[in-house]
């Protein structure tokens, strides 16, 4: 990975999995962090074990399925921070069941995390991104899940 030094890097989805390696490889390659996640514990967790390698780490308890919280979050970051390099669109989910037995709440559950919390995300940043004078990036992630078909995962 690239030196990252004194870049901003805001991640979503940053307790687990794949946000959760970003994170660090961001953080251990120089990049400040402002995280969020949904479960906070363990987002705590991932920051602090960052902060013990001298990650300067900021954390955000989040859903990303409200606007309004995703909005507080990036307005957050770019305070905190002085702005953002690095937008990493990751929050995800995946729900279990067959297309006619899941519930439907399981399905509005998956569509809103992972295609209307995408959106929150772009609404919120990158507009800010665009009115700083420096290259920023958006990074939109998904797992294998997303190009292979899931067995009795038909909402993701």
């Amino acid at each position: 990975m690239q030196d990252y030094q004194d870049k901003v890097v805001a991640i979503t989805g940053a307790a687990h999995g794949i946000g959760a390696e970003l994170a660090r490889r961001y953080g251990l390659a120089g990049a400040r962090l402002a995280l969020a996640d949904i479960d906070g514990p363990t987002l705590d967790e991932v920051a602090a074990t960052l902060e013990a390698d001298g990650v300067v780490v900021r954390t955000t308890v989040l859903d990303v399925r409200d606007a309004a919280a995703v909005e507080a979050f990036a307005a957050d970051a770019f305070e905190a921070f002085g702005g953002v390099d690095i937008f990493c669109n990751n929050a995800g989910v995946i729900s279990a069941g067959t297309i006619w037995a899941e519930p439907l709440a399981d399905w509005r559950w998956t569509l809103d995390v992972n295609v209307l919390g995408l959106v929150h995300g772009i609404r919120a940043f990158v507009p800010r991104m665009n009115a700083q004078d420096r290259v920023c990036h958006v990074v939109d992630t998904a797992s294998i899940a997303g190009l292979l078909v899931v067995e009795n995962s038909p909402a993701y």
